[in-house]
């Protein structure tokens, strides 16, 4: 049976670290996502700061549910691929230290493999260098892919068990793709499911990101999905709109609602 777990994007508060946890705590959610290039930097992460982070979020029954370590290229390219790396490598690390399983890179696409070959096998080598690592230190490694589920599955094929699926519905809408048949293909590798929402705005010609239960996300579907593949990861929800509070109080009563 499919377990409600809860986590917020701290950064989607809009507030400092600390007192974004406070609200993170008083909304009531189960775990916290942390940004390891914004909030804390894993290379600056002494015994100590850790240690104290840990307790900051014991005292408030708080977990971490995954750290996120967004990177301006993908693991495609080759310009500063092995600085990508060390970086990734080192919140894993920390990620494991802080008591958290599970690190989030940047959303993606994915290179075609027949015409990008290169490109393709670059993505393939950096993310089974990163699974290795993965496995040596206790982190999982999942991306959000922005690409149709034959591509990511073709991927998926060639990656070792703990680098996965970081999935997002809003940004498979946003670009005109379909969550329900993306994540029919690849539910088995999904590590973490971002509780977001979208609509095309076909007006403007583009997608926007609403408030969770207000879009074109079959949430009640997806779930379904996630629990015939045994998903036991976190929902992690973000705010939306001018008081992110209150828009993270709704999402969590909107899943609560589906539970």
């Amino acid at each position: 049976m499919l377990r409600l777990k809860t986590g917020i994007r701290l950064e989607s508060l809009r507030l400092s670290l600390r007192k974004a946890i406070d609200v993170a705590a008083r909304l009531g959610t189960d775990a916290v996502e942390i940004n390891a290039r914004n909030e804390i930097r894993p290379q600056e992460l002494s015994r100590t700061a850790v240690r104290h982070l840990k307790k900051l979020l014991s005292d408030r029954d708080l977990g971490i549910c995954c750290l996120s370590y967004p990177t301006r290229r993908s693991f495609f390219d080759m310009e500063d691929l092995d600085r990508r790396l060390e970086g990734t490598r080192q919140a894993m690390s920390s990620a494991f230290d802080l008591g958290a399983r599970l690190v989030v890179g940047s959303p993606t696409t994915i290179p075609d493999p027949e015409t990008e070959t290169e490109r393709f096998e670059t993505l393939i080598a950096a993310m089974t260098e990163i699974g290795k690592h993965g496995q040596r230190v206790g982190t999982n490694f999942a991306l959000s892919f922005l690409d149709a589920e034959d591509r990511i599955g073709a991927l998926l094929e060639h990656l070792p068990p703990g680098v996965g699926v970081d999935f997002d519905p809003a940004d498979l809408i946003i670009n005109s793709l379909s969550a329900e048949q993306t994540l029919r293909s690849i539910a088995s590798r999904v590590l973490q499911f971002r509780a977001r929402d979208a609509v095309r705005d076909f007006s403007q010609g583009r997608g926007v990101v609403v408030q969770l239960g207000r879009g074109s996300t079959d949430l009640p579907q997806l779930l379904a999905l996630l629990e015939e593949n045994q998903f036991d990861g976190h929902m992690v929800m973000e705010a939306t709109g001018d008081d992110p509070e209150i828009s993270c109080a709704h999402s969590i009563e909107y899943l609560k609602s589906l539970f």
